[in-house]
C-alpha cells in the first residue's frame, strides 16, 4: 500500500484559503475519505461575509517521481 501524503498543519489550511480569498478565516477542517492513492481534505472558511468550502487534494510523495507534472491530466 502506498503512503499517503501528512495532515496538512493548520497554518497550511490557512494559507491555502488565503489563496483563494486573502481576507479568508478558516472556521474548520475535515478530512475526506475515497480519494484512492491522494488524501483529500474539505476546508470551511469565512470570506467577504459568507461562508466557504474548498477541497484539498495532496498528491503523496511518491507521486512526485512517477510524475513530475502533478496536477496535469
Amino acid at each position: 500500500m502506498y503512503e499517503l501524503a501528512p495532515e496538512p498543519t493548520s497554518e497550511q489550511f490557512a494559507r491555502i484559503a488565503q489563496a483563494i480569498t486573502p481576507e479568508a478565516q478558516v472556521i474548520s477542517t475535515r478530512e475526506l475519505v475515497g480519494g484512492i492513492s491522494c488524501r483529500m481534505d474539505v476546508i470551511t472558511f469565512e470570506a467577504e461575509g459568507s461562508t466557504r468550502e474548498s477541497v484539498v487534494r495532496q498528491y503523496p510523495p511518491w507521486h512526485a517521481n512517477e510524475n513530475p507534472h502533478p496536477g496535469i491530466v
